[in-house]
């Protein structure tokens, strides 16, 4: 949820350091690969997130951490 109350709310959080994990999977779990993709369904997934726009849930041109990993995991569950 963004804090619309605070102006340039997310302009300003973007200013700050931070790190965040994403993985495909499990140490031992096989990855989805086919050659027409040239990667896994994992990385075929974060770039139609990301570069697409499609992990945008909420339209505001503004993909948080938490909308992507939404994204992956409604993908990950077809």
């Amino acid at each position: 949820m963004l804090k619309k109350s605070i102006p340039n709310y997310i302009q300003r959080i973007a200013k700050e350091r931070g790190r965040q994990i994403i993985t495909a999977g499990g140490k031992d779990e096989q990855v989805l690969e086919k050659s027409a993709w040239g990667h896994s369904a994992f990385t075929l997934n974060l770039k139609r997130g990301l570069k697409e726009g499609n992990a945008d849930l909420n339209d505001d041109d503004v993909i948080t951490a938490n909308e992507l990993g939404s994204f992956l995991k409604e993908k990950s569950e077809v």
